[in-house]
């Protein structure tokens, strides 16, 4: 599988939320799941400076991140693929 980074603005007045938005992108990928659409959730992290939050998932494709996000009510700036 490859892997994806979903990009989120984050102001610097919800920065303490971090985990929240990691469990919700684990929610995502179990909806995902639930819905046969092969996603994994592998981690998220934060870049205070850029007021942007990343997550990072493995799937087959860039649609099925997307199609996952859309399911989970994930907001998100873009989708890219990563070359870890």
């Amino acid at each position: 599988m490859a892997s994806f980074v979903v990009e989120t603005y984050l102001p610097t007045g919800h920065l303490p939320v971090l985990a929240e938005l990691a469990a919700e992108a684990r929610q995502v990928a179990r909806t995902g799941s639930q819905a046969g659409i092969a996603v994994r959730h592998v981690r998220s992290f934060l870049t205070p400076d850029d007021e942007m939050c990343f997550h990072v998932f493995e799937a087959r494709s860039a649609t099925d991140v997307a199609r996952v996000a859309a399911l989970g009510r994930l907001e998100h700036e873009r989708i890219t693929e990563v070359i870890e």
